[in-house]
């Protein structure tokens, strides 16, 4: 995969070299994944049954809260074996469950994705009062919630000690960090110079990558 080189200006605003950071970075990752997803082995119906909750390595689901009501999303859910479970719910084109193995290759980058940016570190609290600051910063209307058209709701829930051992929290393999944020895009969008909301994004962005690769097997 060729990137090509990007030239930084002396004058260019600092919230562009970051933009242009995580683009690269995504990139990156995304084009390993693509490399190593040929091994990819199929699951078969029924197998999502066999692995055990305790297994669970990284949990992400969507909810859409446009009807005022948080309504199930597309989810995905991968275990430390590598096994995959990705569901849609029936209003999407592609309703149903699916399944699939990642070789050890691609489980080992989701890992090292997991581990080298901010998403461990992530602290809600800490990224709206930077978002705040902001906005007392701009003083215009993009404070105004009216204007935030991204209303979905993301979960993510992972387990960084499962797979291997990283010393997260207490060290306990059950240890687990959970974010739970509302529309991160365009907060991702209006706010690149907020680091955590960059690393968020791309992390979400790498498991949606994972979602619609095309080799996954149908369970129902």
């Amino acid at each position: 995969m060729k990137i090509k080189h990007l030239k930084f200006s002396k004058n260019m605003p600092l919230y562009r070299l970051i933009t242009q950071f995580v683009v690269l970075t995504f990139v990156f990752y995304a084009g390993l994944f693509a490399a190593g997803i040929e091994g990819t082995k199929f699951a078969v119906a029924g197998q999502d049954g066999l692995h055990s909750p305790d297994d669970l390595f990284v949990h992400y689901q969507e909810r859409l809260n446009s009807s005022g009501q948080a309504d199930e999303g597309a989810s995905i859910r991968i275990y430390r074996n590598g096994y995959v479970h990705i569901f849609y719910p029936k209003y999407m084109k592609q309703a149903g469950s699916y399944g699939a193995y990642l070789n050890n290759e691609v489980l080992q980058k989701t890992w090292n994705l997991l581990i080298s940016s901010n998403v461990l570190a992530f602290d809600e609290g800490l990224v709206r009062n930077e978002i705040l600051r902001e906005r007392k910063l701009r003083m215009d209307s993009i404070s105004s919630l009216s204007s935030v058209s991204d209303t979905s709701e993301i979960h993510l829930q992972v387990y960084p000690n499962r797979y291997q051992s990283v010393g997260f929290g207490s060290g306990d393999r059950d240890e687990f960090k959970k974010i739970v944020w509302t529309g991160l895009s365009w907060d991702a969008k209006n706010f690149p110079q907020i680091d955590m909301l960059q690393s968020l994004t791309m992390f979400q962005a790498y498991l949606l990558s994972v979602m619609t690769q095309t080799e996954l097997k149908r369970l129902d």
